[in-house]
């Protein structure tokens, strides 16, 4: 059987190898943005002399894209949460409901974005889990949350090889989770 040819499956491949090799490269982003900027320099410089050496710029400069691009993807904006202060910190924290999850024997489980911590305004997901008993009502979407709770790091999965929900909710942007009973809510509200 013959597949057929393009020239878009190279850099397709490229691409996703750089965002392969992005998570066993531990380096700056800005490196490789003045290198990718020299790269389609000398390709658009070079461009009728030497027809081999083009095609390499070219692929290595999808190569540098796609290392870029997942590098830029993980890395926390200046705003997010984790950047300003301990996690473990007991100040004000309003959290908005984003998103349920879903529900087990003891607690909701839900998305919400972290819209202040203490005095300043930030950003960040976080997950939430609301204690759960016989009159809690769950969290609405669009709710919004002050408490002084502490955020903790999402634990890994003991099992080795089995599913790992951390990993999962790293793809999503969400490190910290937050554990909210009915005493430790301030001033709960609907927006």
């Amino acid at each position: 059987m013959l597949f057929p040819r393009s020239r878009l499956y190279p850099l397709v491949g490229l691409f996703t190898m750089g965002g392969v090799f992005s998570f066993y490269i531990n380096c700056e982003t800005t490196p490789l943005w003045i290198g990718l900027t020299v790269l389609i320099l000398m390709y658009f410089f070079i461009k009728k002399r030497a027809n081999r050496l083009n095609t390499s710029l070219l692929y290595f400069s999808f190569l540098i894209m796609g290392l870029l691009h997942f590098k830029e993807y993980y890395r926390l904006p200046k705003a997010h949460f984790q950047n300003h202060s301990a996690p473990n910190s007991e100040v004000f924290k309003k959290i908005e409901i984003v998103k349920p999850l879903g529900v087990n024997s003891f607690s909701f489980s839900f998305i919400g974005e972290l819209k202040q911590w203490g005095d300043d305004s930030v950003m960040g997901k976080i997950l939430v889990y609301q204690t759960r008993d016989s009159l809690t009502l769950p969290f609405q979407r669009g709710q919004v949350i002050l408490t002084k709770t502490n955020c903790y790091s999402i634990k890994s999965n003991p099992n080795p090889g089995g599913f790992s929900y951390k990993d999962y909710l790293k793809n999503i942007r969400v490190y910290q989770q937050i554990q909210i009973d009915g005493k430790t809510i301030l001033h709960p509200k609907k927006k």
